[in-house]
C-alpha cells in the first residue's frame, strides 16, 4: 500500500527572483550569479581580466551556459551589467581571501610573541584596523615598554609582495618601538618570518613630488630576503 502525504514546496528568495524574470536568457544570467555567489568558484577571479578569460577557465560545461545566456559576446547594456556585477563579486572574493591570509599572519605573530616574551600580546586589528598596526606586544621579557607590530603575510614566498599604506608608515615613524612582521606561508613548508625595523624599510619608501603625495606602496618580499628565518638562526633558501 502506498501512502501519499501532502508536500508543500516553498520558493527560496533566489527562486522567487528567478521566477519574477521574463525570458530564458535573463533567468539563466541570474542563475549564474546566484551560483557564483553561493559556490564561489575559483574561475570567478578571472573576470577582472575580461569575459574571454572567464569562459576559457570555467570549463566547457559552464562555458556553454555563458553562451546560452548570451554573455559570450555583444555589448548590450544588460550584458555589460552582468560582467560588471561579476567583476565586483570577484573583487569581494579576493578581498575576503586576502583578509583570511592576513589573519593567518596575525595569528602566527601572536604565537611568536608569546614564545618570545612570555606574554600574550593584544590583537589590536580585531577591534580597530585604523591604528596603523595589528598587534601590540612588549619589547622583550625584561622590557615592558610597548612594541607595536604591523603584520604582512603572503602565500607566494619571496615572489610575494605587501602593500604598506601611508598611515602604517607614519605610525612606524612616530612610534618609539615598532616592527614589521613579514610572514611567508606555504602548506608544504614551515612558515618563515622576517622581522623588520622602520630603518630596514625606509630606503624603499617613495618621496612626495611637487603637489603629489603617495598613499600606498607595494614592496616585494625578496627585498628582505636575508631577514627571513624559519627558526632562530636558520635562513630560508
Amino acid at each position: 500500500m502506498t501512502i501519499f502525504r501532502n508536500t508543500i514546496a516553498m520558493l527560496t528568495p533566489s527562486g522567487a527572483r528567478l521566477k519574477s524574470l521574463s525570458g530564458y536568457e535573463p533567468m539563466l544570467r541570474q542563475a549564474l550569479l546566484d551560483y557564483m555567489e553561493i559556490e564561489k568558484p575559483a574561475w570567478v577571479q578571472n573576470s577582472t581580466f575580461g569575459r574571454m578569460r572567464v569562459i576559457a577557465f570555467a570549463g566547457a560545461q559552464i562555458g556553454q551556459v555563458f553562451v546560452e545566456a548570451g554573455l559570450a559576446d555583444g555589448i548590450a547594456d544588460e550584458v555589460v551589467a552582468f560582467w560588471d556585477a561579476m567583476s565586483a563579486m570577484a573583487r569581494g572574493q579576493k578581498n575576503d581571501r586576502l583578509t583570511a591570509i592576513g589573519r593567518q599572519g596575525e595569528r602566527l605573530t601572536i604565537v611568536h610573541e608569546v614564545e618570545r616574551t612570555g606574554r600574550t600580546p593584544k590583537w589590536v586589528a580585531i577591534d580597530n584596523n585604523e591604528d596603523g598596526y595589528d598587534v601590540l606586544s612588549v619589547v622583550d621579557k625584561d622590557d615592558p615598554r610597548a612594541l607595536s607590530i604591523e603584520v604582512k603575510c603572503s602565500t607566494m614566498g619571496l615572489s610575494g609582495a605587501f602593500h604598506l599604506s601611508r598611515n602604517e608608515w607614519e605610525r612606524a615613524q612616530e612610534t618609539e618601538n615598532h616592527t614589521f612582521h613579514l610572514w611567508s606561508i606555504h602548506p608544504e613548508r614551515p612558515p618563515s618570518l622576517a622581522v623588520l625595523t622602520p630603518a630596514d624599510v625606509e630606503s624603499h619608501i617613495p618621496a612626495d613630488q611637487g603637489i603629489g603625495g603617495w598613499e600606498s606602496v607595494a614592496l616585494p618580499f625578496k627585498a628582505f630576503r636575508e631577514q627571513f628565518v624559519t627558526s632562530p638562526g636558520q635562513a630560508t633558501a
